[in-house]
């Protein structure tokens, strides 16, 4: 047993890790199909086809977002909550959100497994679930590309929902709203889009303290005469 490995699940990371790969892995696939000359076949085309507002092509402008210099401040990028130094038209950011005790738990401590360390002693690992909802939050310069954002992202999450469930995020449900109020940082001719991310997931803790064998018994006391 490897007793340094991780037991801390932590859905912030998961989220931003998984977010910012699935975006270069849209942008590889779409590259690859457009040099071997068959982008009806990339990913983006298989969601977004022929889908226009107006003149608006949504594939056509997807190509522009995601095949951006990656050195370009209009790159895009999933930041975990807002990023201020980031002056471009696209800012796509992740709340934090709320995080509550989850429905599934024991009473008391949920006490999961017990690790041997170097036979000289044991550790309790301790677990509980929470119920978490958090955000994607979209925002930009132009309505149309708001809304083709949106329905990428979530429906990357769709098509990625077994590889989340393998990383600890279960039961994801998704929705989505418009922003009521801009906040103070935000410009007022920007447009928002607000993805939400309900799941549950489980973690798992560690003792401090390893607790000692038992490893000799000492009888006291005096023989009698049969």
């Amino acid at each position: 047993m490897n007793h340094n490995s991780q037991k801390l699940r932590s859905p912030d990371i998961i989220l931003f890790s998984f977010l910012n790969m699935a975006t270069l892995d849209v942008t590889n696939n779409l590259k690859e199909h457009l040099n071997s000359n068959t982008p009806q076949e990339s990913w983006l085309y298989k969601v977004l086809g022929e889908y226009s507002i107006q003149r608006y092509n949504f594939f056509k402008e997807a190509k522009s977002i995601f095949l951006r210099d990656e050195t370009s401040e209009n790159r895009i990028f999933v930041d975990i909550t807002y990023n201020k130094k980031k002056d471009g038209p696209i800012n796509i950011f992740l709340s934090l959100g709320n995080e509550n005790y989850g429905s599934e738990n024991a009473l008391g401590l949920d006490s999961k497994n017990t690790d041997n360390l170097d036979n000289t002693g044991y550790s309790e690992t301790y677990s509980r679930r929470f119920d978490r909802n958090m955000s994607l939050y979209i925002y930009t310069e132009n309505s149309n590309e708001t809304v083709l954002l949106y329905d990428v992202y979530k429906s990357l999450i769709i098509a990625f929902t077994p590889h989340l469930e393998l990383l600890g995020l279960r039961n994801i449900r998704l929705s989505g709203q418009d922003i009521s109020e801009y906040p103070d940082f935000v410009p007022k001719n920007f447009f928002f889009r607000q993805l939400n991310i309900n799941f549950n997931y489980e973690t798992e803790v560690p003792e401090i303290n390893v607790k000692s064998f038992v490893n000799c018994f000492q009888l006291f006391g005096l023989p009698t005469l049969q």
